[in-house]
């Protein structure tokens, strides 16, 4: 199919079809479980105009797990529900008591928010309807931890190996990963795009183009409130 025949063709679909569109928000960007806390609350808003049905569950990293299959031990409450449209929705998630996680660094799972727009309420009328899941990082934290998140930035470590960059978190948390960048010789910066997160207690290796010609690296850390931290290490 060419260009010209495909936009034609979308253009049709659009006149025929009615589009249905989620309208879920999520405050925050991730979710902080203490180990000492019965539950945690994640709010909900609907910015659409249209109520909106809202599936929720958590999943041990495993994106291709729904409800019915994950093995994560919390539950959120309710699984299901209708949220009006300019209203909000509390979700409680619960972690299962009976099971046992390590007390002496984070564990990480996620929190699915799957939100269904509604049908449009005229009879006998087409429509596409886009379902919309979001994924946050939920990190389980032990009480009693030895050291505090953002002390733990400062804990990091790094060694240029080639042109391999080696990052090292010898600390409890789960450090994630801002915008970051290589600080060249002649002081230009070339980001880091491979950068994601860093399980606690291991080492990273990545591949870096001009990683010969840096004098530092710039590393940013997202803490529990969304904001940057940022540090630069010498080699």
């Amino acid at each position: 199919m060419n260009k010209r025949l495909l936009t034609s063709s979308l253009l049709m679909l659009s006149s025929i079809f009615s589009t249905v569109q989620a309208g879920i928000v999520i405050t925050g960007t991730r979710v902080i479980y203490p180990s000492d806390k019965e539950f945690v609350s994640v709010q909900l808003s609907n910015v659409g105009d249209k109520v909106a049905l809202v599936q929720s569950w958590v999943d041990t990293k495993d994106s291709t797990a729904d409800p019915t299959t994950t093995k994560a031990p919390f539950i959120v409450t309710p699984p299901i529900t209708t949220v009006d449209a300019n209203k909000g929705q509390s979700l409680r998630v619960i972690f299962n008591q009976k099971e046992k996680l390590a007390t002496d660094r984070e564990s990480l799972f996620w929190l699915n928010v799957l939100d269904i727009p509604a049908k449009p309420e005229a009879e006998n009328v087409n429509y596409l309807q886009f379902a919309i899941r979001s994924r946050l990082k939920l990190f389980y934290r032990p009480t009693g931890l030895k050291i505090e998140q953002q002390q733990a930035f400062g804990k990091v470590q790094v060694q240029r190996m080639g042109n391999r960059l080696e990052i090292n978190n010898p600390t409890p948390y789960y450090l994630n990963f801002g915008k970051s960048n290589l600080v060249l010789k002649n002081s230009n910066l070339s980001e880091i795009t491979s950068l994601t997160y860093i399980e606690p207690f291991s080492k990273q290796q990545i591949n870096l183009d001009h990683l010969e010609n840096a004098k530092s690296v710039q590393l940013s850390f997202i803490n529990d409130y969304g904001s940057l931290f940022t540090i630069e290490k010498t080699f």
